[in-house]
């Protein structure tokens, strides 16, 4: 059902059966997933193109389970901060989705030390660190420490492409 496009010669009930089965089945599926998983694999593109979404969820599945979570467990074993905050950021994101997709509960502390923990030893980011740390509203989920990571990163790069030298008015 998913698999094939409806027929361009279709009935306007058959129209309707097809279309109400695809939002059955998108409905069932997005009700199973996290909010994490549901915004990577629900967009634009995968909502105009309804075989693009079976095809990605079909593809992040395809393989064994155990092997799957292996392999995301090892590949976050392995994220570590090098100096670039956007590409950690990215990289732990991506990390979390992958996580999640393969059902690995992970307590929030768990990810929120081992996040920041990779930053504090950079001597650049440690009041970064320090301070977010402090803050009891943000340690409770990654991904509002992420929130503000990505803010620090957008401020940088904002403070970076300002002109210090602003040219004076001729008199």
């Amino acid at each position: 059902m998913c698999e094939k496009s409806l027929p361009g010669d279709a009935t306007i009930p058959a129209t309707n059966r097809w279309m109400k089965a695809i939002y059955d089945a998108i409905n069932i599926i997005t009700n199973k997933i996290s909010e994490r998983v549901f915004l990577e694999f629900i967009n634009l593109e995968t909502t105009e193109r309804e075989n693009l979404l079976w095809y990605k969820i079909n593809e992040q599945y395809t393989s064994k389970r155990a092997m799957n979570r292996g392999r995301s467990w090892m590949d976050f074993q392995r994220c570590f901060y090098n100096g670039n905050l956007q590409s950690y950021i990215d990289s732990y994101i991506t990390l979390l989705m992958e996580l999640e997709t393969v059902s690995i509960k992970i307590q929030n502390e768990f990810l929120l030390y081992s996040l920041l923990g990779e930053l504090a030893g950079d001597s650049n980011l440690h009041q970064l660190v320090e301070t977010l740390t402090l803050n009891e509203e943000l340690i409770e989920s990654p991904d509002l420490i992420l929130t503000q990571l990505q803010d620090y990163v957008n401020l940088i790069q904002f403070k970076d492409s300002t002109p210090t030298d602003l040219p004076s008015a001729l008199v």
